[in-house]
C-alpha cells in the first residue's frame, strides 16, 4: 500500500506494490537468493541488470520510502555476515525489526510473500522481507 504518491518508474512494480494489503509480505532480495518460481502465488520482479545495479540498498530505500510498512524481518546473519546492509536496513527503517531464527527461516517465509524484488545486489545475506501497514 503505498504511502499518498509514487514514485516508482517500473510500471509492473507499481501494479504489484498497488495490490499489497495490511499484512502482506514483499522481500527485496539479492541476486542469489533462491527463489520459489513454483509458488503461483507470488510475484516476482526480477530488477537484475548487471552486478550491483540496481544495488539492494538503492531498491529497499526507495521501497521504504512509496510503501506503508510496519515491520522487517531479517535474518540475524545480516548484522555479522554484511554489515554494510545491516546498516542501511537500521538506518532506513523507522518501524519495528524483526530477527527470524536464522537464514533459512527467512527463505522459508519467503514463500509466503505476494511480492518478491530481486535485484542484482552480489553482497551476501542482503534479503528482507516487509510486512505491509496501511496508510490512514
Amino acid at each position: 500500500m503505498f504511502k499518498d504518491r509514487n514514485r516508482i518508474l517500473n510500471p509492473k512494480l507499481v501494479a504489484s506494490i498497488a495490490k499489497l494489503g495490511h499484512f502482506d509480505l514483499i522481500a527485496v532480495v539479492d541476486a542469489g537468493m533462491p527463489l520459489p518460481y513454483k509458488k503461483k502465488n507470488i510475484e516476482i520482479i526480477d530488477l537484475s541488470f548487471y552486478p550491483g545495479v540496481p544495488s539492494f540498498s538503492d531498491v529497499f530505500k526507495k521501497v521504504l520510502e512509496e510503501l506503508e510498512y510496519q515491520r522487517i524481518y531479517v535474518a540475524p546473519e545480516t548484522e555479522e555476515i554484511n554489515p554494510v546492509i545491516y546498516k542501511t536496513i537500521l538506518d532506513n527503517a523507522n518501524r519495528e525489526i524483526t530477527f527470524v531464527s536464522n537464514h533459512d527461516e527467512l527463505k522459508e517465509l519467503l514463500t509466503k510473500t505476494m511480492l518478491i524484488i530481486r535485484t542484482s545486489e552480489t553482497s551476501p545475506y542482503a534479503n528482507a522481507i516487509i510486512e505491509c501497514g496501511v496508510n490512514f
